[in-house]
């Protein structure tokens, strides 16, 4: 090869390495732009799982509170039938007989209807209305 060949051979792998530079440092700020955003993911799924366990725990007491109510509403029912087993009987050892209790008086359900208005049911404690809904009561608005 004459000096110009290697001269022009020299000049033109001087470009390819300026070209190959320039993609090279491009592909080094795409990997960083990449790694930034793997980062910011990582951050917000830290914080989701964050969420996710503060929401469970809320749902875990909430859970806990609706199991404490159940049971208070289940003595409740039961004391108040113990009440009336005893009322009847304190009459029948005075020689009186308690009326029945009349479908509705107290009894969430209206009888046999199971079916109430909307304003009917907001005046019925938390307690009677979970009973109306658990024995299949309709509300009608």
């Amino acid at each position: 090869m004459t000096i110009q060949q290697l001269t022009a051979r020299v000049s033109e792998l001087e470009t390819q390495n300026t070209t190959l530079t320039t993609e090279r440092d491009q592909a080094r700020g795409q990997v960083t732009a990449a790694e930034t955003r793997a980062t910011e993911a990582e951050t917000r799924a830290t914080a989701a799982e964050g969420q996710v366990k503060t929401l469970t725990t809320e749902r875990d007491q909430a859970r806990g509170e609706v199991t404490a109510e159940k049971a208070k509403v289940t003595k409740l029912e039961s004391e108040a039938k113990t009440a009336d087993e005893r009322a009847q009987e304190i009459a029948a050892r005075n020689g009186g007989n308690l009326p029945e209790k009349k479908p509705g008086a107290g009894d969430t359900t209206q009888g046999n209807a199971k079916e109430m208005s909307r304003v009917e049911f907001d005046k019925l404690t938390p307690g009677a209305q979970a009973k109306f809904c658990r024995e299949g009561g309709k509300i009608n608005d």
